[in-house]
């Protein structure tokens, strides 16, 4: 009897996207939080208990411009990626030497929103992590979000029917993944990968 493919509707995102730890180089986890940026991503590593937020990448531009009120001098000052907002910052003008206490005015300035891929891996686009799971096969990048994504993929490819409708995760798989002579290679990744994280 052949094994046909049961497309399963679910959130293959709800897991996360699995990454490689900075730390320990084994899999860190992001998840999203449902919050807009810079609020929007946690990375967790359960090896080596690595935690960052999204938020901690999110600096601020420093801008002073105002005229000494003892002298008249122009006093432009700016200080690139601060971390934390000061309600007052103290300044001495440098024509008459007296010390003022401004308020500055702050810009955001996102430290580097990274590209899907780097050096031709995938990569996350908010911490710019290569993502855990990624192989060559052939010339073409294979690579998996996370778990769930891996299995229905693995679903999928063992099959020998593959019915599918509409605009579906299975659909947008790309040819090379789903031609008969990489059925093999394509299966011994994923069982390889499967065993990675178990």
């Amino acid at each position: 009897m052949k094994n046909i493919y049961k497309e399963k509707y679910t959130h293959f995102w709800e897991n996360g996207t699995w990454v490689v730890c900075p730390n320990c180089q084994k899999n860190a986890i992001i998840h999203h939080t449902g919050e807009t940026f810079p609020n929007h991503s946690v990375l967790k590593c359960n090896h080596c208990g690595l935690v960052k937020k999204s938020s901690d990448l999110l600096l601020f531009n420093l801008i002073v411009k105002l005229n000494c009120p003892f002298c008249g001098n122009n006093i432009e000052l700016t200080h690139q990626d601060v971390k934390e907002k000061q309600s007052l910052i103290h300044i001495k003008c440098g024509k008459c030497d007296n010390l003022l206490s401004v308020k500055p005015r702050y810009q955001p300035n996102y430290l580097t929103l990274y590209a899907d891929k780097v050096n031709g891996l995938m990569c996350d686009n908010t911490f710019g992590l290569p993502y855990f799971f990624q192989e060559n096969i052939r010339g073409n990048l294979f690579w998996a979000k996370n778990d769930k994504h891996l299995l229905e993929m693995e679903n999928y490819i063992s099959s020998d029917l593959r019915p599918r409708k509409g605009m579906t995760m299975v659909a947008k798989l790309p040819t090379f993944i789903k031609i008969k002579k990489n059925k093999e290679i394509v299966l011994k990744i994923l069982e390889k990968w499967k065993k990675s994280y178990k």
